[in-house]
């Protein structure tokens, strides 16, 4: 669910970029060269925040595997304790 939720955010950020590119690009006041210049910082400035999203979405899915692996060690534990108790059990039973 929230990987849905992240690639909703990158896509209407992507989208975002991009209309905000075609606006000033229509709307410019300024010259071709500088525009092309403020063009060429904008989407230096959107590829930085994809990178850093990316980045960021990187070790957030690290940690949660990391968490998952803890976790099934745990479990393992637990489980191993659990069938020795059986084990006893059925032996002192029979």
């Amino acid at each position: 669910m929230e990987r849905e939720n992240n690639a909703g955010m990158i896509a209407w950020l992507l989208a975002g970029v991009a209309l905000g590119g075609v606006g000033a690009f229509l709307l410019a006041t300024d010259t071709g060269a500088r525009t092309r210049r403020k063009l060429i910082e904008s989407s230096e400035e959107g590829r930085k925040s994809i990178l850093e999203s990316g980045q960021d979405l990187f070790s957030k899915g690290r940690d949660l595997f990391e968490q998952g692996r803890e976790l099934a060690d745990d479990l393992a534990v637990v489980f191993e304790k659990s069938r020795k108790i059986a084990e006893k059990t059925i032996e002192d039973k029979y």
